[in-house]
């Protein structure tokens, strides 16, 4: 009996979402668990998790919580430990977190790109480094990063924002020849405009961005409207989701 019971706990592939806060975050650990996936949805505040908790325990989906803030190192690594320690191994890394800095490079303050890398970019950085060890021991694994449009084209008034989305490209691109040898896959999906969902996805503008007498503001104003109507030809995060369970 314990024999079988090995075979088939071997046979649940265990996923380790860093972000499900975001609308794609949250469709992403519903469609995994869904598929039958033990599914870890990290979310950094409590508070934010209690509909993604009712919809598991009302469908009865293999979905655990887990307190993961990718802006710190300890919490990254407590997360992994938990997972780590409750299934053995992780076969899959979603990497989907991060916000959409908005306003021209000059109006951007040092501190708030700096900001904007800090989650975006080295969010999805500390989650690589705690997981990878143990893929790598196993042997195997998928690491997939969601990123954005935005990671292969510049656009106005959103530069840090881009900037991160680039980095995130390159170090996908790279770590798909790094990783190979070691049976770990890595792919990139890269959404554009996601349209509104359950829940908000993060938009912050820049403090001087906001001021009148920047030289920009006809500009970000314009843009900051756009952006209001954009969603309606976006991608809904259900979509986004769906590509995660096909890569």
């Amino acid at each position: 009996i314990s024999s079988v019971w090995k075979n088939k706990m071997k046979l649940r592939k265990v996923a380790l979402l860093s972000d499900t806060s975001t609308s794609v975050g949250y469709e992403t650990a519903l469609a995994l668990a869904r598929k039958g996936y033990v599914t870890y949805a990290g979310i950094k505040a409590p508070d934010q998790a209690k509909k993604l908790s009712n919809i598991a325990n009302i469908e009865k989906l293999s979905l655990q919580l887990i307190t993961l803030d990718v802006n710190s190192s300890s919490s990254v690594t407590s997360a992994v430990k938990q997972v780590l320690k409750n299934e053995g191994l992780i076969d899959l890394l979603v990497n989907g977190t991060g916000y959409v800095l908005l306003g021209c490079f000059e109006d951007i303050s040092m501190k708030e790109m700096a900001a904007q890398f800090e989650t975006n970019f080295y969010g999805i950085a500390r989650m690589l480094r705690s997981v990878l060890p143990f893929m790598r021991k196993q042997r195997s694994g998928v690491i997939i990063n969601i990123n954005s449009v935005a990671g292969q084209i510049g656009f106005p008034c959103s530069s840090a924002f881009v900037c991160s989305q680039f980095a995130i490209q390159g170090l996908s691109e790279s770590l798909r020849y790094e990783l190979d040898p070691f049976g770990i896959d890595v792919s990139l999906i890269e959404p554009g405009i996601i349209r509104p969902s359950t829940v908000t996805n993060a938009i912050v503008v820049a403090q001087r961005a906001k001021r009148l007498s920047s030289p920009y503001s006809d500009i970000t104003r314009k843009l900051t409207n756009d952006i209001g109507r954009m969603p309606e030809l976006g991608s809904l995060p259900v979509e986004v989701a769906s590509t995660v369970l096909k890569a």
